[in-house]
Formats: C-alpha cells, structure tokens, sequence
C-alpha cells in the first residue's frame, strides 16, 4: 500500500518594518516587496488617501497626524485589518509603518504570523535633514530629497509629472515630537520582536543600494 504524501504548505512571509521617522522604512519596504513579489501595506499612504478624500476616517485621522500625533490604536488596527481583506497575501504581506506600539503588534498578531521584523537603525541626528529636506508628488506619492534624491525637473515628479511638497508633519516642531513618540512608543516593540525571534537590525544609515542588499543578505541568512 502506497503511503499518502502530503504537500506542505509554504509559511506566508509576514514582515514588519521598524525604526524611526525619515530612517528609510517606505524606500527599503517597496523595493522589498517588488523583489518578493508580495505586497505592501504602506500604512502612511493608507491614512494620507483617506485624508485626500475626506472620508470620516480621515478627517479624524488629520486632527492627529496635522499636529505630529499618531492616530488612535482602534483607528489604525481597523485600517489595516480592512485593507489586508482587500489584497491577495497568501505569499506573504509588508507592513509599513505598522505597527507603532505594543497595543498594535499584539492587535497584530491575532491577524498575522509575523516571520521578519527588519529595524533600520540611523542616529536621530540624521532624522531631522532627511525629513525637513523630503519632497513628496501629491500625485502618485513618489519620494525624493532636495540634496541626495532630486528629480530630474525642479519640483516635479520623474514618475508622473506630479508637482513635490513638503508634507505637512515633515516641520521641525513636529518631528521633535515624533522622535519623542517612537522613543516611548515604537521601542518597546522592537523588545517584543526581539524577544520573538523575528527582530532583524539593519543599519539605515548608508546609501539605499547598500542598505538593500545588507537587507536581503540578512533575510536569506534567516529566513528567506
């Protein structure tokens, strides 16, 4: 009698990315998701649509994040929790921005097994130049740097043809205040990942190409 073979199914690739406003965690997540081909959930740009279309999520999220402040836990899990519905992430997910304390990555991870959480790490000094000096299409959400990402045409998107902007929490005062958060807030999840096994600290410091290839030599050493 022949014995019945079973096909193990492969274990979704559930990552979180961590670390500090302006460390790179948008930039590394999306070409990260483009090698992988999973998908992202950039949790930022989820709220900034809600906000552009003046949905009821929206307005009260802007009261928030308009003076630096996060939105409320119960806001953001609901979120993400309705958007993951909506995307095919049998594969695996990356989450971007999300989440930002304990209350959120235990809300987490009654939806998600969550394999990697990659910490980028960069000196707060670093913080405040890469933020005050980002630009943003208000068209299609491309990123650049005034000094060491520019477009190619002064104010306008390479991508779309957009017009860039500042963002509006992307103000020294407000900054200050989001460093503040992610020392009380954001640190101690890195503790719980950590303690987890799934915590990955990669320097963010350099150069985008440098920091995605530590990242994927990392991640194939692991878990990949």
């Amino acid at each position: 009698m022949k014995k019945k073979k079973f096909s193990r199914k492969p274990i979704p690739l559930n990552i979180v990315f961590l670390g500090i406003q302006g460390s790179g965690k948008g930039t590394q997540a999306g070409l990260l998701a483009k090698r992988l081909r999973i998908p992202i959930v950039p949790v930022g740009d989820l709220y900034r649509t809600e906000i552009a279309r003046g949905t009821p999520l929206g307005k009260r999220a802007q009261s928030y994040i308009s003076r630096g402040r996060l939105a409320p836990n119960v806001l953001t899990n609901e979120l993400v929790r309705k958007h993951l519905q909506t995307i095919p992430h049998k594969r695996g997910v990356i989450l971007d921005g999300y989440p930002r304390n304990l209350v959120q990555a235990r809300a987490l991870s009654r939806i998600l097994q969550i394999r990697a959480a990659i910490h980028l790490e960069i000196p707060e000094s670093m913080v405040m130049e890469r933020l005050i000096g980002r630009r943003v299409c208000g068209k299609c959400g491309a990123t650049y740097h005034i000094r060491w990402a520019r477009p190619k045409r002064s104010g306008v998107c390479d991508r779309c043809g957009g017009g860039l902007r500042r963002r509006a929490d992307d103000t020294p005062e407000a900054i200050r205040k989001r460093i503040a958060l992610f020392r009380t807030g954001t640190r101690p999840i890195i503790d719980y990942y950590g303690k987890g096994g799934a915590l990955l600290a990669v320097d963010g410091a350099h150069s985008i190409p440098v920091v995605h290839r530590e990242l994927i030599h990392r991640l194939k050493g692991a878990w990949v």
